[in-house]
């Protein structure tokens, strides 16, 4: 499963944009490249959009969050995993 999301994560990596000039980070956070925010954004925009409807709730509906949910999941996974490495490599330079 871990090759599997690793892979998943090579293919969705995409560059950070240049930091302007004169721009103060509080703190450095790894950018591993994943679609972590959008995934959790569009897991947002659903679930308000079920909270503002009276109509019963699909199983379409409830499958499309869970989908979402589960990459989300696999991605903070990954990236545990990645942070894990990250850290064994710098505690043995």
């Amino acid at each position: 499963m871990s090759e599997f999301c690793k892979s998943i994560a090579d293919s969705y990596r995409y560059k950070r944009s240049p930091t302007k000039a004169g721009a103060f980070a509080m703190r450095h956070l790894p950018d591993h490249g994943l679609p972590l925010v959008q995934l959790k954004e569009q897991r947002r925009d659903l679930v308000v959009a079920l909270q503002n409807r009276n109509s019963p709730v699909s199983s379409w509906e409830l499958m499309q969050i869970a989908a979402i949910q589960q990459a989300i999941q696999a991605f903070e996974d990954v990236i545990a995993d990645l942070d894990a490495e990250m850290e064994m490599e710098s505690a043995a330079a």
